[in-house]
């Protein structure tokens, strides 16, 4: 399962929900900490922060997708960026503006239960604290 999670040492992180990690499908993304206003941009493109990309399903992202930011009070927020596939928060598609992250939340990046034929997913799962139980 990829994940998101956040402690003073492993910082927020998501998981992903399928077997294998790539370099452009990481197992996790660390998320910025309370004070850091640097987005973090996911999208196929190389120049986000974390790519997200499968060969075998090219054009389910978009190249700039979503991005994910942290306000003054530590609540993660994602944000898809007018994308046609969309970005899913516990299966519903997310609405314009920021999306507040709650423990345990399943981010999907291009569709609910997006997957290559190989088992890997745009899935990932939010943790707000170390404990990844």
């Amino acid at each position: 399962m990829r994940r998101i999670l956040f402690s003073a040492e492993l910082r927020r992180q998501v998981h992903k929900h399928s077997p294998q990690s790539t370099d452009t499908l990481p197992d996790r993304i660390s998320l910025p900490l309370p004070g850091n206003i640097t987005p973090i941009t996911l999208g196929r493109n190389s120049q986000n922060m974390v790519q997200l990309h499968s060969p075998l399903v090219p054009f389910i992202l978009s190249h700039h997708h979503a991005e994910i930011k942290i306000d003054p009070e530590g609540v993660h927020a994602v944000t898809d960026k007018n994308t046609a596939n969309g970005t899913y928060l516990n299966g519903n598609i997310i609405p314009p503006g920021p999306c507040p992250l709650a423990h345990g939340d399943v981010i999907s990046f291009g569709g609910p239960a997006n997957c290559d034929l190989t088992g890997n997913c745009f899935r990932y799962q939010y943790y707000a604290h170390d404990d990844m139980t």
